[in-house]
C-alpha cells in the first residue's frame, strides 16, 4: 500500500493528486467490500482451509505478475523534468550593497 502511494505521488501532478486518491482508494475498497459478502458462501462450499489457500495463491499470482508488466517495469526510469524557479532570480545587472 505504501509502494503505490509513493509510486502516485511521484507520478501524478500534484495539481490532479486529490482526485487521483479518491478515486483509487473508492475503487480499492470495492473488491474487498465484494470480498466480504462473498468469503462466507464461498468458506461453506470449499472449506475455509481451501478459501485460504486459494486467496493466498491468487495473491502470489497477482504480485508475481506484477513483476512481469512492462508499465511497472519502466516506472522511475524517465527523466526528471526541473520545475520553475521559486526563488528569487539573480539579477547580474544591480551591485550588491555590502558594508558601507
Amino acid at each position: 500500500m505504501v509502494t503505490r502511494s509513493t509510486i502516485l505521488q511521484i507520478e501524478v501532478v500534484p495539481e490532479k493528486l486529490g482526485r487521483v486518491f479518491s478515486l483509487y482508494y473508492s475503487l480499492a475498497i470495492l473488491p474487498s467490500t465484494i470480498g466480504l459478502l462473498f468469503a462466507g458462501l464461498i468458506a461453506e462450499k470449499i472449506g475455509i482451509t481451501n478459501t485460504f489457500i486459494i486467496s493466498g495463491s491468487l495473491v502470489v499470482l497477482m504480485g508475481l505478475l506484477s513483476f512481469a508488466t512492462p508499465a511497472l517495469i519502466r516506472l522511475g526510469q524517465h527523466p526528471v523534468q526541473p520545475g520553475p524557479s521559486k526563488g528569487p532570480k539573480p539579477n547580474s545587472s544591480k551591485s550588491i550593497p555590502g558594508p558601507a
